[in-house]
């Protein structure tokens, strides 16, 4: 398309090997940030659930709760992370061991 002269902009997920206009957050500031407020608010003990660690976004939505956690002196759990969540089914099986674990 780009070669055809037909303008692209990604939007959520670039592609970093193409050259073309970008519309993003900052993964990695935005998981941090939340996670941060969610420890100011008092809770202990954060899960992350994430899609397929294959995606750029994922992570570095990963690395900002990590290093959330890690300034705020929290111990990380495996427990509390998990990969592509994208079933429903999943998605509760996962949440009901975490909740197990509290």
């Amino acid at each position: 398309m780009i070669e055809r002269g037909i303008p692209v902009v990604f939007f959520d997920r670039a592609c970093e090997d193409v050259e073309a206009s970008k519309v993003v957050i900052d993964d990695f500031k935005s998981a941090y940030l939340a996670v941060s407020y969610l420890i100011e608010k008092g809770y202990k003990r954060i899960a992350h659930f994430a899609g397929p660690i294959g995606l750029e976004i994922c992570k570095k939505r990963l690395i900002g709760y990590k290093e959330a956690l890690k300034d705020a002196k929290y111990h990380y759990e495996e427990v509390s992370f998990s990969t592509a969540v994208c079933r429903k089914r999943t998605a509760i099986i996962r949440w009901e061991i975490c909740l197990e674990k509290n």
